[in-house]
């Protein structure tokens, strides 16, 4: 994929999208490798967009630009 922009990163957690669009995604660094942090379902109120387990990452240290700009289901 091309044109993708690190919107945060300290390292261990990432939050990057494709330019230009509204397609994001979050990964954590872990063992030597980044790995995408799957959705665990689809938020409705407002704009459908994948949701996340937000409490279960905070419980793992994630940082605040994690637990503050990932969705959470309704």
């Amino acid at each position: 994929m091309t044109n993708i922009r690190v919107n945060n990163c300290d390292g261990q957690w990432a939050h990057f999208g494709k330019d230009s669009t509204d397609w994001t995604a979050w990964a954590r660094y872990d063992n030597g490798q980044w790995v995408a942090i799957a959705p665990i379902g689809q938020a409705t109120s407002g704009m459908t967009a994948p949701c996340y387990d937000v409490d279960k990452w905070a419980a793992e240290g994630a940082p605040a630009f994690v637990t503050e700009k990932m969705r959470r289901c309704d």
